[in-house]
């Protein structure tokens, strides 16, 4: 039988959920310390297309996950990481109301989605990544509702047409994705805060250099319920109690799968403010 485990009972299983540099955070703006010396991101090959522009994703039970293999991967350097990261998947994180979803707080407010472009460095394995301190680089995007005369970002629209293909958790779906470019899906801006600490998912390594770009993105009330429409995996029915012929109830939706905040005191978290993002061919 599968069994749902909240967040606070992951130590039971992953020790590593208990440590002392666990993500997510609160982001206090008073709090932050601007850093000069942090350099600007360069992300380099975020404007290239997959082979054959196709895109995997799953619906995995805990969320949409999208990866695919590249000529040459995308990857991120420089902004004081002190080595190359490359992509190995992104993920989401989203709310079932739009005053929550993301995982990191900023100054007391949560957003309803939460972008997690997910990369480690370049000459590790992913079992070698998680047991490096600095052996995975994380850029975590914001969005938030747009509102009024806001328009949402049009570069989604691609993105947001493949999630709602995946209609049956843990079943891949590969989709062909001409018109995306994962450049075109971050914030105009630069600014990041940045911190040290872990994945916000078992097995909650604190391997993560977290780089939480500044300005969000906006997405739609639409768009945002393709999201809330996914679902969690059927719970299996034990062998003893097939016969019984019960009859089973609603899928459950896929929502509300964000790490509750974890304790941050002591925690530096440096800002790098407003300059220009550096694509690289």
């Amino acid at each position: 039988m599968r069994i749902k485990l909240p967040p606070a009972l992951w130590k039971a299983l992953y020790p590593a959920c208990s440590g002392t540099r666990q993500s997510p955070i609160e982001i206090g703006l008073v709090s932050v310390v601007l850093d000069l010396t942090l350099e600007s991101l360069d992300l380099s090959a975020y404007e290239a297309h997959p082979v054959g522009n196709n895109w995997t994703l799953v619906d995995n039970g805990h969320s949409v996950q999208f990866s695919a293999q590249f000529n040459a991967p995308p990857q991120i350097q420089n902004g004081s990481l002190g080595t190359k990261y490359v992509l190995t998947q992104f993920h989401f994180h989203w709310g079932a109301t739009d005053d929550r979803g993301s995982e990191h707080v900023i100054n007391g407010t949560r957003y309803p989605l939460e972008l997690h472009l997910v990369h480690r460095k370049f000459n590790e394995t992913d079992a070698q990544s998680t047991a490096d301190s600095t052996g995975l680089a994380v850029v975590a995007v914001l969005f938030e509702i747009a509102t009024g005369t806001e328009t949402a970002n049009p570069h989604l629209e691609p993105l947001i047409s493949a999630v709602s293909q995946a209609t049956i958790p843990n079943a891949p779906v590969t989709v062909t994705l001409p018109d995306m470019k994962l450049a075109d899906i971050l914030p105009q801006s630069p600014s990041y805060y940045r911190y040290l600490d872990s994945l916000t998912t078992p097995p909650c390594a604190e391997a993560v250099v977290w780089t939480v770009m500044k300005r969000r993105v906006k997405i739609t009330e639409t768009q945002m319920q393709i999201f809330r429409s996914l679902r969690v995996p059927p719970e299996p029915t034990p062998a003893s109690d097939r016969s019984l012929h019960v009859e089973a109830g609603p899928p459950e939706v896929l929502v509300d799968n964000f790490r509750p905040t974890q304790f941050s005191v002591g925690r530096v978290v440096r800002y790098h403010p407003e300059v220009y993002l550096v694509f690289v061919d």
